[in-house]
């Protein structure tokens, strides 16, 4: 890989970023995206201007999974008034990885910090969204707890067009 960064989540973007591959080994994550944004204060982009990334690999390093839940929703009528809410679901995390590994190429959009916790680890949530022809899927939210993050990417593609 062309470029490499080292615990600097925080300088790309993932709305529109979806999952090629993923393998999840006892505390390791390796994520294939497409579709992920680097940010213009990102130390590896030159041109200072928010471009995708070519060939994007995220490692998670010493991770663990420690929190998943599928999101809940709310639906409303055209007056704005409530006519259901379906509370947030929670999962155990082996239900989660064996539905995160069925997902095909499901979007990878969340990915939020959270305080670090006691030992010093990085705390992030991460929203994944199946992939639904013509209408939107469920989302599902998952914490992970890990020493370490790895991006990776080719090159540079097209510039983000706001």
């Amino acid at each position: 890989m062309s470029y490499i960064t080292e615990n600097e989540l925080h300088t790309f973007g993932f709305q529109d970023a979806y999952v090629e591959h993923f393998e999840l080994t006892e505390n390791q994550m390796d994520i294939a995206l497409e579709g992920v944004i680097v940010r213009g204060e990102n130390k590896n982009n030159s041109q200072y201007m928010d471009s995708y990334a070519k060939h994007f690999t995220l490692q998670l390093m010493g991770m663990r999974i420690i929190k998943a839940y599928k999101e809940g929703f709310k639906y409303y009528d055209a007056n704005d008034v409530l006519l259901r809410e379906v509370p947030n679901e929670e999962m155990e995390v082996e239900s989660f990885i064996k539905l995160f590994k069925s997902l095909e190429q499901p979007y990878f959009y969340g990915v939020n910090r959270l305080e670090d916790d006691a030992a010093g680890k990085f705390v992030y949530e991460f929203g994944v969204e199946e992939r639904q022809a013509m209408e939107a899927g469920n989302t599902y939210w998952f914490t992970a707890v890990f020493d370490k993050s790895i991006a990776a990417w080719e090159g540079y593609m097209n510039r983000v067009q706001n």
